[in-house]
């Protein structure tokens, strides 16, 4: 794969994608998500990484969801991880959490503290996220005229 085409779907996941650890009755998961409308997409991220399309219904309208897990998503979160920009800090805390706990999921015990410590991640992410909706909601950034260029 080349740069471009990483530095295009790390865009498209800085936009449309969502990194979370996700809460199941037997402890928790590392997930990464990209959801639209547009298949061709999805499918070069399926091609590029693995996981799985879903069909999606969100908001009365036809689309898809992109979904990664297990032992690909490091592979995934490395590739895309110099080319983010506003999701790189949870792309970052969700590689860190499956590199200490991704391997565990669903097959032990876990121990009080093992616990407190997922569940820190799962909290930190939301954080982030939230973080990252205040600043979409503040005012938009002010850039020079002298700055812009028109194009012909």
């Amino acid at each position: 794969m080349t740069e471009l085409e990483l530095a295009y779907m790390a865009g498209f996941a800085d936009g449309e994608g969502c990194f979370s650890v996700v809460k199941w009755s037997a402890g928790y998961s590392a997930r990464f998500t990209v959801a639209n409308t547009y298949l061709p997409t999805l499918e070069q991220f399926r091609k590029a990484f693995g996981g799985k399309i879903y069909l999606a219904h969100n908001h009365g309208k036809q689309g898809y969801d992109w979904i990664l897990q297990g032992p690909l998503l490091p592979f995934c979160l490395q590739s895309l991880l110099p080319y983010l920009r506003e999701k790189k800090p949870q792309a970052e805390l969700l590689l860190e959490f499956y590199e200490k706990f991704g391997k565990q999921i669903g097959s032990r015990r876990r121990g009080k503290y093992e616990k407190i410590e997922q569940e820190w991640y799962y909290s930190r992410l939301r954080d982030l996220k939230q973080v990252q909706s205040e600043v979409e909601e503040s005012s938009p950034i002010e850039v020079p005229a002298t700055q812009l260029r028109l194009l012909a």
